[in-house]
């Protein structure tokens, strides 16, 4: 190997994350239910509300951004696309719940009311919730997702027969 030549070359590579800042709110949820028959996604849901934004918000629009439900690590994300009417006033409906992301969610309605603050109102069907099985009651995290802004509330659910119910 007499005259052999080697040659290395390195290169150097940065890459830039640039995260939007999040707007925190509250959610107050007055109601909840889960009921939980055996078996595999057969579950339904229920969810009544207000949700009020954070200070800094720049507005929700779900028909831009989407809407999003995450329950202690089970998470449904609705399309954009789903929603339908005017600012102020909105509404997701799919029978199936084939819509949402995994399948579950049949209906979500938004109305703001005369202080600022939304009415919230969630249902689902044939969703799967089995990981909320079990014989007694337990707190779970109901947060909600539309863009840049969430708001969370911890809820004690009790249990009642197979079902969780708040309060």
């Amino acid at each position: 190997m007499t005259g052999s030549t080697s040659t290395t070359t390195t290169t150097a590579s940065t890459t830039t994350t640039t995260t939007l800042p999040g707007v925190t709110g509250t959610l107050t949820i007055r109601r909840a239910q889960m009921k939980l028959p055996d078996g595999p996604a057969n579950d339904r849901l229920t969810i009544r509300g207000y949700l009020a934004l954070g200070a800094g918000s720049d507005g929700i629009d779900p028909p831009h951004e989407g809407f999003g439900l995450v329950l202690t690590g089970v998470r449904f994300d609705l399309p954009a696309t789903g929603f339908t009417g005017i600012p102020g006033r909105w509404r997701y409906r799919d029978p199936s719940g084939a819509g949402s992301n995994p399948d579950g969610i049949t209906y979500v309605s938004l109305r703001v009311r005369r202080d600022g603050t939304f009415k919230l109102s969630i249902k689902g069907r044939n969703a799967e919730l089995s990981t909320f099985d079990g014989t007694t009651g337990r707190n779970i995290q109901v947060r909600v997702e539309i863009g840049n802004d969430d708001a969370a509330q911890n809820l004690p659910f009790r249990r009642s027969g197979r079902d969780l119910r708040y309060p």
